[in-house]
């Protein structure tokens, strides 16, 4: 049987606000919806020693022990005794005590039942009409605070009127790609500070500097800085400038790991959601999850490849895929 709260009975006027109204309705919605009906084990003018549920309805539970009701007690042909009251429920001997009657088949007065007898949780018209009210209320939306992230020109993150993050993130055709490169080749766009990178490992990385000197820097650990990449599309091939960066690609591309690199490592990004893969040029071994591949790809915004050199081998990286899962 399921445990549930009596029904509220409190003022839905005065001071309360529209959340407050839709929280009590809710609460005696519940409960119209989980009113216990059960059967009287024996009775007679004073408490209710009640037995099983009835069926199709729940009973009273052990969270009910001490909280008052308001019950109907039926008995007879189509319910010709009957009592209205309010109730307190003991769940040790499952017993109701029987307090002040709002209306009885007695013409007021106390009835004496039998075990015949069938008593059930009933909801008051001030609650119905609270359910109702609810119905026509409009949640309270909170004011909003002035410093959330907007979307700004170019798909830049404002903040405050401040780049919080850069607009390369929002860019979706290759004009507009074309022409970022173009911007951050002249010196004429950066990339701003305070963007935040999580490692693999867990580890805040926090982006420093602008333009040519922007890179990410760790919080916690000892590691180097990685410097970072304008975003690429199509094919690329790794360069020794490209050690240690950070290597974000935009639109189908490719980024082919050639020879004669010394302690190459680079991780290369997803922009959106094309894909980007990491191919071995001729004399490189790539390795990943311990087997040779050939190449490794990636397809989803956020998605990134780390590669390292392996240790005591020319030629041969290790590639880490990061897809988020």
């Amino acid at each position: 049987m399921i445990a549930a709260a009596p029904i509220a009975s409190a003022s839905i006027s005065g001071e309360a606000n529209s959340t407050e109204v839709i929280t009590m309705a809710m609460s005696n919605f519940r409960n119209l919806l989980e009113q216990r009906v059960a059967a009287v084990a024996s009775a007679g003018l004073g408490a209710l020693t009640l037995g099983v549920a009835t069926p199709g309805h729940i009973g009273f539970v052990t969270a009910d022990n001490g909280l008052p009701f308001r019950i109907k007690i039926t008995e007879g042909d189509n319910g010709a005794a009957w009592e209205i009251c309010e109730a307190t429920y003991t769940h040790a001997g499952a017993s109701l005590s029987r307090g002040a009657i709002e209306a009885s088949s007695a013409a007021g007065a106390r009835v004496a039942f039998t075990a015949a007898a069938v008593v059930q949780q009933v909801v008051t018209a001030a609650q119905l009409a609270a359910i109702e009210e609810a119905a026509n209320q409009t949640p309270e939306i909170p004011e909003l605070p002035d410093d959330l992230v907007t979307l700004g020109t170019g798909g830049a993150l404002m903040c405050d009127d401040d780049i919080v993050a850069p607009a390369y993130l929002g860019i979706r055709t290759e004009a507009q790609i074309t022409a970022t490169h173009a911007a951050i080749a002249a010196g004429t766009a950066s990339y701003p500070g305070g963007s935040v990178l999580i490692t693999e490992a867990g580890e805040p990385w926090t982006l420093k500097g602008l333009g040519p000197a922007a890179r990410f820097s760790p919080e916690t650990s000892s590691a180097p800085e990685v410097t970072v990449q304008p975003i690429r599309t199509g094919a690329s091939n790794a360069v020794q400038a490209d050690a240690g960066s950070i290597i974000p690609f935009s639109f189908s591309g490719t980024y082919t790991v050639g020879t004669g690199l010394a302690d190459f490592s680079a991780m290369v990004e997803r922009a959106d959601n094309a894909s980007a893969r990491v191919l071995s040029g001729a004399g490189v071994t790539l390795w990943h999850n311990g087997a040779i591949v050939t190449e490794l790809e990636i397809t989803g915004i956020g998605h990134y490849i780390v590669i390292r050199p392996r240790a005591g081998f020319v030629d041969h990286y290790l590639l880490s895929r990061y897809t988020g899962a």
